[in-house]
């Protein structure tokens, strides 16, 4: 995987179209100078989350004596469950209490850093160690690229409406669900490749 792919897999699994109709349902009732706050604080949340399993990612694998293709057919997994989920919309996120304050949970985790980036960060980090400045930057590009959306969604979402959204989600759960295939397959292949 080089710079770009894996630029382009981060922002799709960070979803930052998807997530605004959530984001926009969790933050209406709040002004939007202070709406705005939140959001950065939480896209910082979840950036300092990904760049730590990033860097820790072959720490963490050799702790757990994890192999390559483990984290390959894990992420896949939990890549096709997420994007199925935006593809097949109907299994409800429990919100927070309009009143409350939204804090690391749900905007930070598991709306941006959610399993399957973690997942991501991991087979990233424990599988080309030596490359990890590259994926540092590919994760800076990719939430950066996240952060221009979200950080206004209380005027984009008003721009681009629910139902345009809605199909923009989809749209990019169906790329997730073929590049969570072709992890799944290539998880599949080192373990043979590796075993037999």
């Amino acid at each position: 995987m080089n710079l770009i792919q894996a630029t382009v897999l981060l922002f799709l699994i960070m979803d930052p179209v998807g997530n605004l109709p959530i984001f926009n349902s969790i933050l209406k009732n709040r002004p939007a100078h202070e709406s705005v706050k939140i959001i950065i604080r939480e896209l910082v949340f979840a950036y300092l989350l990904l760049i730590g399993f990033l860097i820790l990612g072959d720490y963490v694998q050799s702790y757990l004596s994890l192999r390559v293709s483990t984290l390959h057919i894990a992420g896949g997994i939990i890549l096709l469950l997420v994007a199925l989920g935006m593809v097949f919309p109907g299994i409800g996120m429990k919100m927070v209490d309009g009143n409350e304050e939204p804090f690391f949970v749900p905007l930070a985790m598991p709306l941006v850093a959610g399993p399957a980036a973690i997942a991501i960060v991991l087979i990233l980090g424990s599988s080309q160690p030596a490359n990890t400045i590259t994926w540092v930057i590919a994760l800076s590009i990719s939430w950066s690229l996240a952060a221009l959306i979200l950080v206004p969604s209380p005027w984009v979402f008003k721009f681009i409406g629910e139902k345009a959204a809605r199909i923009l989600e989809r749209l990019m759960g169906m790329i997730l669900i073929m590049l969570a295939v072709q992890m799944f397959l290539n998880g599949v292949e080192l373990y043979v490749g590796t075993n037999f």
